[in-house]
């Protein structure tokens, strides 16, 4: 899938038109970033870029305590952008990350329109609610979608999985759908 095609397909992006979210995408950049890479550092510089993750996934960490994990087609960098502030969190590779970066100038365009100024307003909120959760223990009464970040692999209830083996380089558990249901 193409730069433009990918972006399309999640916020602040999906609303765009063609000619706008052609410009972005021609000026994109791809970077790679290896697992435990230190991507934006907690009040370091300001960052130069909107980064998208087009693959893997990213932490959010705040002082060394997991706040947020963000995967594909989510946004980071954007706070400290609009800011010119350092980052307010350190944002580190969770395992190998392929990250699309939308240099300053056109991610100010964007982030400014009033479709941005919405999108930045759900980030705050976002990442402010997961500054005040705790973390290393899940809400056990939210519905089991509030809690997935992945697409959900799923087996048949005869398919034979062997221990140890990677069914899919996504996927930390498989599904298998009751027999009765």
């Amino acid at each position: 899938m193409d730069v433009a095609g990918f972006l399309a397909e999640f916020p602040p992006f999906q609303d765009l038109a063609i000619d706008q979210l052609a410009r972005i995408a021609s000026a994109t950049q791809v970077e790679f970033f290896p697992a435990g890479t230190t991507i934006l550092e907690r009040s370091g510089e300001p960052a130069a870029y909107l980064y998208v993750v087009r693959k893997g996934a990213v932490e959010i960490l705040d002082e060394g305590r997991l706040v947020d994990l963000i995967g594909e087609g989510e946004t980071f960098g954007e706070l400290s952008l609009v800011s010119g502030q350092g980052p307010v969190a350190s944002v580190r590779a969770a395992e190998d990350t392929l990250c699309y970066l939308i240099p300053r100038a056109l991610a100010e365009e964007l982030l400014q329109s009033a479709g941005g100024t919405r999108f930045l307003a759900s980030v705050a909120r976002r990442r402010l609610d997961s500054r005040f959760s705790t973390t290393e223990m899940p809400d056990l009464l939210a519905r089991v979608g509030a809690q997935v970040r992945r697409p959900l692999v799923t087996a048949s209830p005869d398919a034979t999985v062997a221990p140890g083996r990677v069914v899919d380089d996504r996927a930390a558990r498989v599904l298998a759908p009751h027999p009765d249901r």
